[in-house]
């Protein structure tokens, strides 16, 4: 089984893939962004019909210490950090 991750935005889908784009080093197109055999999909909601997200996280993982370290603080650039960077 492959899951696929599919956020929902309000009206910035495209500047937010844009980051994840350059953060994780994967390749956009149309609000997919594939990064290696990884999935993660978004797309904008009708104004009247978003909702703030509430109850989940994304979670990533890297062997290499340093590219964790580079992706987090390209993430947390501008971002609210909730959980410190952990080993």
């Amino acid at each position: 089984m492959k899951l696929s991750t599919h956020l929902v935005f309000d009206g910035r889908c495209e500047a937010a893939f844009k980051l994840y784009e350059r953060c994780l080093g994967g390749k956009a197109l149309h609000a997919t962004l594939i990064i290696g055999n990884n999935t993660l999909m978004g797309v904008d909601a009708l104004p009247e019909k978003y909702e703030r997200p509430k109850g989940f996280h994304v979670l990533l993982g890297t062997e290499d210490p340093g590219e964790a370290e580079r992706i987090y603080q390209a993430l947390a650039e501008n971002g609210t950090v909730q959980m410190p960077l952990q080993a």
